[in-house]
């Protein structure tokens, strides 16, 4: 019971970030969004299986209709907009993150799976802008990398923010498995 509530707690922390939504012009209209800071503290949180869980919770939302994506948004069609690599890479970054974060890390380890996930970002959303926006591979990258710094200014923010849950609550009271 307690995988499904935290499952279902980060894949609603990660809609509730896509409706803070804030227009890019410079990335293909790929906005700037939280949706990023609720995929670090999954993976920082909850462990590999169930962050990659909410996400992949949160994508199915998504495609079905409900309007989780950024703008309020739902919809299959957006995994086939300029921001549909950005939606792939939400399980994998999860993924990873939690993967690198292990069961007690420090701050500098989180920081770390954090930017390990504003890289997969970074890769993935890319090639969504480039595959789907019709954008050469360069520009699209050169577009992507619009995000980077705001991606790491929220992995720095997000680590502190997991740290500080993790010392309060106790490193067995929210991680789940691994």
């Amino acid at each position: 019971m307690r995988s499904l509530v935290l499952t279902a707690l980060f894949a609603a922390l990660t809609a509730v970030g896509a409706y803070l939504a804030i227009p890019n012009p410079l990335a293909a209209g790929v906005p700037f969004t939280l949706q990023v800071f609720a995929i670090f503290l999954a993976g920082s949180l909850i462990g590999p299986r169930l962050a990659f869980l909410s996400q992949v919770v949160y994508l199915a939302l998504g495609a079905a209709g409900a309007p989780v994506f950024a703008g309020g948004a739902g919809g299959i069609v957006h995994f086939v907009a300029p921001s549909g690599g950005y939606l792939f890479a939400f399980p994998v970054m999860a993924w990873i993150i939690g993967a690198i974060a292990g069961r007690e890390p420090g701050w500098w380890r989180l920081v770390l799976a954090n930017l390990a996930g504003v890289a997969t970002s970074w890769l993935l959303g890319g090639a969504g802008i480039a595959l789907f926006g019709h954008v050469p591979w360069g520009a699209a990258y050169e577009a992507a990398a619009v995000f980077v710094p705001y991606d790491a200014v929220k992995a720095v923010l997000a680590a502190t923010l997991a740290l500080a849950v993790r010392r309060a609550l106790g490193p067995s009271s929210v991680r789940v498995g691994a």
